[in-house]
């Protein structure tokens, strides 16, 4: 087994959704997370996300996720979290992002126990509260799992309550904020005197611990944030973890310790609240073996989707997301584990010029080379790349965004040249809108680029 020193650089947690089989392509979303010391991006799949849970909570538990994140429907219709004891709700529909002060904040206040109270209470409280300001500024909320709402009680834990002990997890991995609007009509909600009012994630935390503070056998545990610098396992800001995949698997492992002093799992509840970044992600399987010093096609029609109203007005809007071109290499069965220490320095495998990449739109257009790439490791937490399936290295082409989106609604043709002196398979390929912040992205003179993306105050790391 060959090792190298490495940093777990989570520059933002990615939940991608749903990799399409064959050759078919299938609109995903993810949700990011912008680190204040500006280490490059790590993804991890909603399968790892699947994996990392159920490690944690018993299969015979209850579980309520709520994904009030941009394009957090795909999540919510996610077929590995269609389990019998799993109800899932979002903020909006899969090609849709969520609104500061909508569906998002009235779920967090309606989250709380309380006699009759169930998730289907509080999905209805957040969809009353939704964002719906017209084309482009409306949240649709959706539901899934194999449990439903209705079915997910939130009833206090008392000495006769069915329920024995509650285990609440809240993820948003890059807190923001936004100026308050109206969700009706998106107009500016000013206070008494007239200034601006702000719709801030650590809200949404905050009042998460106070609804559960004082309830016996109840945990909550809050992932987000920059780590520590004197110890960065843990968080800052009043979050226990840092907003990254090891803080998320941390809180879980502590989430662990405690379902594993319950008598009956049956009894128990799991519940977790996303906030954060969304990324509109289209993922096609590839499987195309790229022989070494040469270049192969390896997606031949690859159908972009066109972009919604929401999504368009989205990425016009946030300038602090990178469109890109990506690819995947799987090392499971291809190279020998490849051990990492997470609290090395990063050193990548690849170094500029190992590989490029081309898009040609069918019927017509000029080919666009991309050459400048980054690197990333997905990981399962093991610390080994290649020691458990869908591991291995993405590697990220950022691409102009007008020219990105110019890209959508037409088929086209993607080439990888491999200029390395061994031959490497990709898995797949993926268009990325990079993580994009909850709306509404409104014209508003006081930001340079002419819309409100958020309080660029709090935001020290770019984007890759």
């Amino acid at each position: 087994m060959s090792s190298f020193p490495h940093r777990a650089c989570l520059a933002f947690l990615l939940f991608t959704i749903g990799v399409a089989t064959g050759m078919a392509t299938t609109p995903v979303s993810d949700t990011g997370l912008v680190r204040f010391d500006g280490k490059k991006a790590r993804f991890i799949s909603d399968r790892q996300l699947q994996q990392i849970i159920d490690a944690a909570v018993p299969a015979a538990s209850k579980r309520l996720l709520i994904f009030a994140q941009c394009f957090g429907g795909e999540f919510a219709g996610s077929s590995l979290f269609n389990t019998a004891n799993t109800a899932t709700t979002s903020a909006s529909a899969a090609d849709q992002e969520a609104h500061y002060g909508g569906y998002h904040e009235k779920a967090a206040k309606g989250l709380k126990p309380e006699a009759g109270r169930t998730g289907q209470t509080v999905h209805d409280e957040g969809v009353a509260g939704r964002f719906n300001a017209g084309v482009g500024f409306t949240e649709d909320p959706q539901t899934g799992g194999g449990l439903g709402l209705s079915g997910f009680s939130l009833e206090p834990i008392t000495p006769t309550s069915t329920v024995k002990s509650r285990h609440i997890l809240i993820y948003i991995g890059k807190p923001d904020r936004k100026t308050r609007r109206d969700p009706a009509t998106g107009n500016k909600v000013p206070d008494a005197q007239g200034n601006d009012q702000f719709v801030e994630d650590v809200a949404d935390r905050d009042s998460i611990i106070s609804n559960f503070s004082g309830q016996p056998n109840t945990t909550v545990h809050s992932v987000g944030g920059a780590p520590n610098p004197s110890d960065p396992t843990v968080g800052t800001d009043g979050w226990d973890r840092p907003g990254s995949f090891d803080g998320l698997a941390a809180a879980l492992l502590d989430i662990k310790k405690e379902f594993d002093k319950a008598a009956d799992p049956s009894k128990e509840q799991f519940i977790l609240f996303v906030g954060d970044h969304g990324d509109y992600r289209t993922t096609r399987s590839s499987n195309t073996n790229v022989p070494a010093t040469s270049r192969s096609v390896v997606a031949g029609d690859f159908a972009v989707p066109p972009l919604t109203e929401s999504a368009q007005i989205a990425l016009l809007g946030d300038f602090r997301n990178t469109t890109a071109v990506e690819f995947f290499v799987d090392f499971t069965g291809f190279f020998s584990p490849v051990e990492f220490d997470p609290n090395g320095d990063y050193i990548p495998l690849h170094m500029p010029g190992d590989f490029a990449i081309d898009v040609t739109p069918i019927g017509g257009g000029i080919t666009v080379p991309l050459t400048d790439f980054f690197e990333e490791f997905r990981d399962d937490g093991s610390n080994e790349l290649g020691d458990a399936p869908g591991e291995g290295l993405q590697f990220r082409f950022a691409v102009d965004e007008a020219m990105w989106m110019s890209w959508a609604g037409q088929t086209v043709e993607i080439g990888v040249t491999n200029n390395n002196l061994f031959d490497v398979e990709v898995a797949t390929v993926t268009f990325s809108s990079g993580p994009l912040s909850r709306g509404p992205h409104l014209p508003d003179p006081i930001f340079t680029d002419g819309f409100e993306s958020g309080d660029t105050s709090v935001w020290s790391a770019t984007v890759p």
